[in-house]
């Protein structure tokens, strides 16, 4: 189950994706409703539809949220296009809801963390890549 930051509800918004973004996020669409029974595999194949046309649809962006986390977290991203579709995924998450919540989550801990550089720890830093990846450097 993927991870998300905690905070209010956001109303999505439709999500344009640059050329080099649409076909990493229809194929991983495709892949993702490819493992679902038919019955529900029929959001993520119309993400996938319209991941090509380069707008996801409001209506369809927490279909693009989930799916994204979830290639992230588990490794998918990389097994489908190596470290370049990670990338990918990973820039066009941080465009959703939950990404945008998890990027605030990040900037409030390093805030807080910012008195302490300086001292006996010379700075410590957090920062999550992916979702469902943290580092904290010290």
């Amino acid at each position: 189950m993927p991870t998300v930051a905690p905070g209010p509800p956001e109303t999505p918004e439709p999500v344009a994706l640059a050329p080099e973004e649409r076909e990493v996020v229809a194929a991983l669409a495709a892949a993702y409703a490819d493992a679902l029974p038919p019955e529900v595999a029929g959001r993520p194949r119309a993400l996938a539809a319209a991941a090509l046309e380069g707008t996801v649809p409001a209506e369809l962006v927490g279909v693009l949220e989930r799916v994204c986390a979830v290639a992230l977290e588990t490794g998918r991203a990389r097994e489908l296009g190596r470290a370049e579709a990670e990338r990918v995924l990973a820039a066009v998450h941080r465009r959703t809801p939950g990404g945008r919540r998890a990027a605030r989550a990040v900037e409030e801990l390093n805030r807080a963390l910012a008195p302490l550089a300086g001292r006996r720890i010379r700075s410590i830093r957090a920062a999550t890549p992916a979702p469902g990846r943290s580092t904290i450097s010290i």
